[in-house]
């Protein structure tokens, strides 16, 4: 499991969207399909995120989630 900071987690989704919700520039949440697996997002404009890179073997490649404290978020997974 890889832990990671977004500085925008709006302009760091990559893929197709599929189910999910995207409203250009606002909000994006539910699953982006890439090159890299499957995801699940939920993030706001200029707001920053934390991201999770999950195990090969898991049915999601990663989890990224947009929080206003995404640097304390990232501390606390990091931490267990």
């Amino acid at each position: 499991m890889k832990v990671e900071l977004v500085e925008d987690g709006l302009k760091a989704t990559h893929g197709l969207r599929a189910p999910g919700l995207g409203l250009p520039g606002l909000r994006k949440v539910g699953s982006w399909h890439g090159s890299d697996g499957r995801s699940f997002i939920s993030v706001d404009r200029n707001q920053p995120a934390v991201r999770v890179s999950l195990s090969p073997d898991a049915n999601w490649a990663a989890v990224m989630i947009g929080s206003a404290d995404a640097a304390a978020v990232a501390r606390s997974i990091e931490a267990g």
